[in-house]
């Protein structure tokens, strides 16, 4: 896999894997209750959520580029 590909992939699933995080908000991590957290917490999910959703845009010209050139 070239690199492009293998570095597009990588950032994408980070970014999948962080938004999840922060829109689940695991107890574990999360002990206190404290509303305006939990809040702040959620929109910071929704904002890696929208990068992400950007990312699989330049995921997709990455692999398209990538099919091309073979």
């Amino acid at each position: 896999m070239p690199r492009p590909v293998l570095f597009a992939f990588l950032v994408e699933m980070s970014l999948i894997l962080l938004s999840a995080f922060l829109l689940t908000q695991p107890k574990m991590f999360f002990k206190s209750d404290l509303e305006r957290r939990n809040f702040s917490v959620t929109v910071s999910g929704l904002v890696v959520l929208c990068i992400t959703f950007c990312w699989s845009v330049i995921l997709g010209a990455v692999l398209t580029i990538h099919d091309v050139s073979l």
